[in-house]
């Protein structure tokens, strides 16, 4: 029986062009019908992802930052939150000051960077609401810190020399260090511990009182084999890499145009 779909955003539940196509949400809605839970599993932040929420419209809390932040849809209210030590952003930012600029840092669920960079299908051309460009990304940091707490859930560096540099020098520190490449850019997201899909997707359902084996999980990234190896039945996008897949029980059909929902349809039984 299934109690529960988690949905990954970028090139699972969302096209290449960004947006939800309205087969993947007309078979949400044929699930949910049947009394099936949905909840969305992203990377992203709240800010990001709020958008396709309201589309979606899941039934149960939504996790972002891969499990860093996890938000009621409807209240917006944050159910669990996890941050990366003082210490350990101070320590990056010293370690980066002259290394490189081609870094994010997320506070409070804004951005701030100094460099905009667009990918396609991930980001727009201009940077959005809640995305700060500023001369200084310390600067903005340590301002900010003077007028009180911030919480720091995600820190996200770019460039195949730095990010080899900062796996090397902080490997072993608390937090989470994970390498991704999207196209040729390579870059690496710093997150807190806790803050790892399989995991936060475990702690969701312990709380919703759904086991495992109740629970479909679809993704397409190395950031998604946590909750494709926990879920009952994880899927794996058909381009996904090697390594997504072998996390997964199946593959979706790569001959479909819309392979979440000829997935969701089919383990639906039609």
């Amino acid at each position: 029986m299934i109690r529960l779909l988690a949905l990954d955003l970028d090139d699972t539940l969302l096209g290449r062009d960004g947006s939800i196509s309205p087969e993947n949400l007309a078979a949400l809605e044929e699930a949910r019908e049947r009394g099936v839970g949905i909840t969305i599993v992203t990377g992203r932040r709240w800010l990001s992802a709020r958008d396709y929420v309201a589309q979606v419209r899941p039934t149960l809390p939504v996790i972002c930052y891969c499990g860093a932040k996890v938000v009621d849809p409807v209240s917006e209210r944050v159910q669990e939150a996890y941050q990366l030590p003082v210490q350990l952003v101070e320590d990056l930012l010293d370690f980066l000051d002259g290394i490189s600029a081609l870094y994010a840092l997320y506070m409070d669920d804004e951005l701030y960077t100094r460099v905009w960079l667009t990918l396609p299908g991930r980001t727009p051309l201009a940077p959005p609401p809640g995305v700060h460009v500023v001369p200084s990304v310390p600067d903005a940091y340590r301002d900010l810190r003077r007028r009180g707490p911030v919480a720091v859930p995600q820190f996200d560096i770019f460039g195949e020399e730095t990010v080899a540099a900062v796996l090397e020098d902080f490997s072993g520190r608390d937090a989470r260090l994970v390498p991704l490449r999207s196209g040729d850019l390579c870059y690496l997201k710093v997150l807190p511990q806790p803050a790892e899909k399989g995991l936060a997707l475990a702690r969701l359902c312990a709380r919703a009182g759904i086991s495992r084996e109740e629970v479909v999980a679809m993704g397409d990234s190395p950031l998604d084999e946590g909750m494709l190896r926990w879920a009952g039945t994880g899927v794996a996008m058909p381009w996904a890499s090697d390594s997504v897949k072998a996390a997964a029980d199946l593959v979706a059909d790569p001959g479909e145009p819309h392979p979440v929902a000829a997935t969701i349809r089919a383990l639906l039984g039609g």
